[in-house]
This record gives structure tokens, C-alpha cells and sequence, in this order.
């Protein structure tokens, strides 16, 4: 069985990995607010919003 430590440290390593993804579609939806607007722009900003509640 893992220690607390390890799964402290294996939580760590899945929350930079999901930062790096919001941050990701952050850049993206951002870039497609000032201009670059599609379909689903609407639909990313909410997941993404919703991913950065989650963090």
C-alpha cells in the first residue's frame, strides 16, 4: 500500500498535468473571444470555467 506521501505526490503530478490543459484552453479560448470567434467558442468557455472551478 502507497503512503500518504506518494499519494500526495502522484495528486500533485495529475494536477500540474490538468493545469497545463486549462491553462491550454485558456490561451485558446481567449484568442477566440477577441476575434477568432467559432461555433463552439461558447461551449469552451464553459468548460473551461468550469475546469478552473474544479482546480
Amino acid at each position: 500500500m502507497s503512503s500518504l506521501q506518494d499519494i500526495q505526490k502522484e495528486t500533485m503530478g495529475e494536477l500540474i498535468d490538468y493545469s497545463e490543459k486549462i491553462i491550454k484552453g485558456t490561451e485558446e479560448v481567449i484568442k477566440e473571444l477577441r476575434g477568432a470567434r467559432k461555433d463552439d467558442t461558447d461551449e469552451l468557455f464553459n468548460l473551461v470555467i468550469q475546469g478552473i472551478n474544479w482546480e
